[in-house]
Formats: C-alpha cells, sequence, structure tokens
C-alpha cells in the first residue's frame, strides 16, 4: 500500500537522497537519514513515497513499465 502523496516539486535528490534505480528519468531514492523512499518523475516531481522499501520497489516498477507502454503507444 502506497501511502498518501501529494506530488511537489523537488531540487532532486543531491544531497539528502541515495538514488537506487533510474529508468527513463524515474528515479527511486532512499532518504540517508530517515531511510524513507520516493519516487520522482523526469521533473523531479515526487510521485510516490513509502517506508517499505519492497512495496516502492513494486511501486517504481509499475511506473516505469507504464511508462514504457505509453511510449510504444505513442509510437505506433
Amino acid at each position: 500500500m502506497t501511502l498518501p502523496n501529494i506530488p511537489c516539486q523537488t531540487l532532486g535528490g543531491k544531497y539528502f537522497w541515495e538514488t537506487l534505480a533510474n529508468s527513463n528519468g524515474w528515479k527511486l531514492q532512499k532518504n540517508r537519514f530517515t531511510n524513507h523512499y520516493r519516487i520522482l518523475d523526469p521533473a523531479n516531481i515526487r510521485q510516490a513515497w513509502n517506508i517499505d522499501e519492497e512495496e516502492i520497489w513494486h511501486v517504481f516498477r509499475a511506473m516505469t513499465n507504464q511508462q514504457e507502454h505509453q511510449k510504444v503507444i505513442e509510437h505506433l
């Protein structure tokens, strides 16, 4: 279950965040101090966050696969 999220602009996580994965500009990051996770879109807007690593990976895969499917549809 993802936690409630208000999409908000971020600075991209240069200091307090470790990027665990990057897919077509989407980033999965872990906070170095609080150990929570977030997903940023290519514009560095937070689209999801969670404290559970397994759950956030599931959401990240779903979001990035959705983007891949959309690109295929646009090229048809």
